[in-house]
């Protein structure tokens, strides 16, 4: 899928490809930067992005034993140029109650907060494609998400055996980038609350 944000920049959205295994790692679950705000905080070893992508795959794959599983992953990149810029990707709550779980990870050259400061300490090679820092790109990727839900909803596919109810996200509090492009695109806070899985930071739900 590729449109236009309201931001003047053209995006790509496409299904993950075990293809993919290397921006993926490479741009974002290596790099602290990335990480240190998402889930646990910590990076991820090469043989994890590895399943990651292959499990994101694998749901697309109409060979599937169990059937196509479309709540799943997508490379986000610049539809002018391709360049890589993030993953956006929606899956199973872990509740089993009918709602979906998106998460998203930019590279943070592409951030809208990017300064120069952070895309010193981002640790990959510069990447010569990325022509500006892609404001509002958070927002587009919620927005698509949130279309997409939907449309899975209308053509009947279940999340986890259930009809889908609707799309959760967590954001922890000091990762504003995160949460404001969750708001931006018409979600709505429920609870503010610690994941224990995660750590004791505070998050927006």
């Amino acid at each position: 899928v590729s449109t236009q944000s309201t931001w003047g920049f053209n995006y790509h959205l496409e299904s993950i490809k075990e293809k993919d295994v290397e921006d993926f790692h490479a741009y974002l679950n290596s790099q602290p930067l990335v990480r240190q705000q998402y889930a646990n905080g910590k990076t991820l070893e090469f043989e994890a992005t590895e399943k990651r992508t292959a499990q994101f795959s694998d749901r697309y794959n109409p060979k599937n034993k169990e059937g196509l599983y479309l709540y799943s992953g997508f490379i986000v990149s610049d539809a002018d140029n391709q360049a890589f810029l993030g993953v956006a990707n929606l899956g199973g709550s872990g509740k089993n109650d009918g709602h979906a779980e998106m998460a998203f990870l930019n590279r943070p050259d592409a951030w809208s907060s990017a300064t120069p400061e952070v895309i010193r300490k981002y640790a990959v090679p510069k990447d010569s494609k990325l022509k500006h820092n892609y404001n509002g790109l958070g927002t587009a990727e919620v927005s698509s998400l949130l279309q997409y839900a939907s449309l899975l909803k209308k053509q009947g596919h279940q999340i986890q055996g259930k009809e889908l109810e609707g799309v959760n996200a967590t954001a922890r509090v000091d990762n504003p980038g995160s949460w404001k492009s969750c708001a931006k695109a018409g979600m709505e806070i429920i609870d503010v609350d610690c994941n224990q899985a995660y750590g004791p930071e505070l998050r927006y739900q």
